[in-house]
């Protein structure tokens, strides 16, 4: 016994039609993906995914980026953090971005606090938001 896959016009219509929604989808303005790639780039921070965390790095600040954690040590943990302001500079463009992290590296057990400005660039070659500069306030 065979089993037909049903083609009927409407069951094709259907296909067709999730198939371009899902390929419209694809194609997301700045604005739309803004708060996504802000939200996983810090998610990668406080779980220590710092490889992660450093896609969303222009190539040029990801080297930099890379060797302050290294300089830091194995036990460098964050243990919180919150974004303070987001400041639309340049809509769709640019934003800056304040953040607070909270942080401990072992064998202390002391937290340290520190705030940092990000500047978050829209790249229209990647269609994607890199962070530009890192500052340490």
């Amino acid at each position: 016994m065979s089993r037909r896959l049903p083609t009927s016009p409407l069951v094709l219509i259907l296909g067709a039609t999730a198939l371009w929604l899902q390929a419209c989808a694809g194609a997301q303005s700045p604005s739309d993906t803004f708060q996504r790639d802000l939200d996983a780039y810090h998610a990668h921070l406080r779980w220590g995914r710092f490889d992660e965390a450093a896609n969303y790095l222009a190539e040029d600040e990801r080297e930099e980026f890379l060797g302050a954690l290294e300089q830091r040590g194995e036990g460098y943990q964050i243990t919180d953090f919150e974004v303070k302001s987001v400041t639309v500079t340049e809509p769709n463009k640019e934003a800056q971005v304040v953040v607070w992290i909270q942080s401990y590296r072992l064998p202390s057990t002391s937290m340290r606090a520190e705030t940092t400005v990000e500047t978050w660039t829209w790249d229209d070659q990647f269609n994607a938001w890199q962070i530009t500069d890192l500052e340490k306030r």
